[in-house]
């Protein structure tokens, strides 16, 4: 997986690493944390395309 990641993104990774290091969060605390991250990702996807589909009215199936 870090192969296909840039300096920038890796960089980051070693960042969230520490911060969980230092957080002393339990796996599952973590594992609730990825989850909860995935979740809002897909919101914020859906509401991004029904504003678009609001944006373009009945334009949007066409």
């Amino acid at each position: 997986m870090e192969s296909s990641m840039n300096a920038k993104q890796k960089y980051i990774k070693q960042q969230i690493f520490a911060l969980l290091r230092e957080s002393d969060m339990t796996d599952k605390q973590i594992d609730e944390l990825v989850a909860d991250w995935k979740f809002k990702q897909q919101c914020e996807k859906t509401n991004r395309i029904l504003r678009q589909v609001n944006s373009r009215g009945a334009y949007a199936f066409t």
